[in-house]
């Protein structure tokens, strides 16, 4: 079985840094963990939607290794620091381009399955979404990944997606066609 990623992105985001998230958004620690899975699944199933093909791998892989890889290093700052309405818009930005109209369905799913509010969830995923495409980027670029092994790795975490998202998001974003069949398209297999 292939690494899990939402597990080594969660785990990069326990202890002080998920205090200082549920901090940020007024929210328990429990409730903002249950719902950062959903949304760390949603993005990453995004991810590994448009690295199923050729062409989507390739330019996901420009996007991933062009990304800040340094973005983890000290998340409290950069959603609590002097630049951090830059870091939300810039991530608002990420959450359209990578969910495009769906980013409410991932919300309402999020806000309803986490106990979060509304609020706290639309915000939840603009901060991650910049803090995975980094944290992928540097996975990626620390394994020396081209194209066909973005593809692969990506399609390779389908179970874990699903199993980590609220089930009725799996099929609102369209992720049943990753791994298998989406693998083969990359690698031309």
């Amino acid at each position: 079985m292939s690494v899990n990623l939402l597990n080594l992105f969660k785990d990069q985001l326990s202890g002080a840094a998920m205090k200082g998230i549920s901090s940020m958004l007024g929210e328990s620690e429990s409730n903002t963990g249950s719902a950062l899975g959903g949304v760390a699944a949603s993005l990453l199933g995004s991810l590994a939607s448009k690295a199923s093909t050729s062409s989507g791998a390739a330019g996901l892989l420009k996007d991933l290794l062009s990304s800040d890889h340094s973005v983890m290093d000290n998340i409290t700052d950069l959603i609590t620091g002097d630049n951090s309405s830059n870091f939300f818009d810039k991530g608002g930005e990420l959450v359209t381009s990578l969910l495009g109209g769906k980013a409410g369905s991932v919300i309402d799913a999020i806000t309803k399955s986490s106990g979060l509010g509304r609020g706290s969830s639309s915000k939840l995923l603009s901060m991650a979404a910049p803090l995975l495409m980094g944290f992928v980027g540097k996975y990626v670029k620390g394994k020396a990944l081209n194209a066909v092994g973005l593809g692969k790795l990506l399609g390779g975490q389908k179970d874990y997606i699903k199993s980590a998202m609220p089930s009725s998001l799996f099929d609102t974003l369209g992720l049943s066609s990753i791994g298998g069949a989406a693998t083969k398209a990359v690698s031309g297999a």
